[in-house]
């Protein structure tokens, strides 16, 4: 106990004598050792000055030097160290001296090798060159080669011989890509419509579409990909957008008629679940196929307004339904050949058959060309018409528009000769 008191109260004292300007003489008391720089844990033998009796000797700090409480010491430097020395006459111990010595060691800069950043969650190597001896990272590593996984300021001391390394490495720290489509509606479109398709991040977007901007304005049907790359690699993300068609179509029994007589209102609307029928802007039915009679004479629209599933609509007009009185002629300018613009012979049981509806008319002749002119369809003075989107010899025809021609007598003996455009959609 009486040497940890003694020991303790030395220390107190080297500490005010170094720290109160305690005056160093170096005269009288001085330490003997190398002036010019040393090898790196190079054994080196350091003496205090003055005589061995009567005296104490203390060293400074204590774990860098091999017996602190001798005149002399061995002292194996690791890097360039500052030590103090202090003797205390056994006579007076309120007389002490205080010595001091830089022991230096030559040293370089080494180079460390490995990235600037690490991707957070993955790993990243630092390394010096193995012709290094005695590494030591920060991370008390003592190897030539470290994982590392976090961001920070990481240094390695090493030996070249006799000289010592030091090198200091900042790594920062990396997210990985975040692929991420933000829309501003659903991706349930009709036609005419479109949607933003937005990347959540601004780090290198690229569509599918070409675009490598950070939003893209989509119309059509597809599936679109976004991809953000960056140092740490590659995320996508995929979005599909959906076009809906809608087509309303109908045709009217007639387009003139006399008072009380009824109007059958035929639909050959496509992709519709849902209908409204308009006379002169009222609605009058939601039936699919529907009639109206009208009471009075004048001229009369018909709109028929086709929804689909998603909210789709389109609208057809048929504006000049002519009623006139029982007694009236009727106009030479009846419509006397009515026919759909489209049909859908997919096998659905709706709207299969492209069919002609005809008035007072005689000698009706239809043919029915493809886009190269040669007649695929042909019937003579026939006075119903079904044509179920084959050839003559029976085989499906593709998609497409094909030309109509017809010839018929009208109720005046009048020759009537008209063409017109039929889609063929399956």
């Amino acid at each position: 106990m009486e040497v940890s008191r003694k020991i303790l109260s030395i220390v107190c004292f080297v500490c005010s004598a170094l720290f109160t300007g305690a005056t160093e003489k170096t005269d009288k008391f001085h330490i003997i050792g190398p002036t010019d720089a040393v090898c790196v844990g190079q054994k080196i033998n350091l003496e205090a000055s003055g005589p061995t009796q009567d005296y104490e000797y203390f060293w400074y700090p204590r774990n860098k030097v091999v017996t602190p409480f001798l005149k002399s010491t061995d002292f194996f430097p690791e890097e360039t160290t500052r030590l103090f020395v202090v003797r205390i006459s056994h006579t007076n111990k309120n007389s002490s001296d205080t010595a001091h010595i830089t022991i230096r060691v030559n040293e370089s800069k080494v180079k460390i090798y490995g990235p600037n950043f690490v991707c957070l969650g993955s790993p990243a190597i630092l390394e010096i060159a193995p012709t290094y001896s005695n590494p030591v990272w920060s991370t008390q590593e003592k190897k030539h080669q470290i994982e590392i996984t976090k961001p920070g300021i990481y240094s390695v001391k090493a030996h070249d011989g006799c000289v010592l390394v030091k090198g200091n490495h900042y790594v920062d720290s990396k997210t990985n890509p975040l692929s991420r489509i933000m829309t501003n509606r659903n991706t349930d479109l009709c036609d005419g419509d479109q949607i933003e398709l937005r990347s959540f991040s601004a780090v290198n977007p690229s569509w599918s579409n070409g675009s490598d901007s950070r939003s893209v304005i989509v119309k059509e049907k597809g599936r679109y990909t976004l991809r953000n790359t960056n140092e740490c690699g590659i995320d996508k993300a995929e979005i599909s957008v959906e076009v809906h068609p809608i087509q309303a179509d109908f045709i009217p029994s007639a387009t003139e008629l006399i008072v009380s007589e009824n109007l059958g209102l035929f639909n050959h609307s496509q992709y519709a679940s849902r209908f409204e029928w308009y006379q002169n802007g009222h609605l009058f039915s939601k039936e699919e196929n529907t009639e109206i009679r009208f009471q009075a004479p004048g001229t009369y629209s018909i709109e028929l307004h086709s929804f689909n599933g998603f909210g789709c609509k389109d609208v057809m007009e048929y504006p000049s339904i002519v009623v006139i009185n029982k007694d009236e002629s009727l106009s030479s300018n009846k419509q006397d050949v009515i026919f759909p613009n489209s049909f859908t012979p997919n096998g659905d049981g709706r709207n299969d058959v492209f069919q002609i509806y005809t008035g007072d008319i005689n000698n009706l002749n239809v043919s029915i060309y493809n886009r190269w002119g040669q007649i695929i369809f042909e019937q003579e003075n026939t006075s119903e018409v079904i044509w179920n989107g084959t050839d003559m010899a029976g085989n499906e025809l593709e998609d497409g528009q094909y030309v109509i021609r017809y010839q018929y007598e009208n109720k005046f003996g009048q020759p009537i000769s008209e063409t017109a455009p039929i889609n063929l959609l399956r």
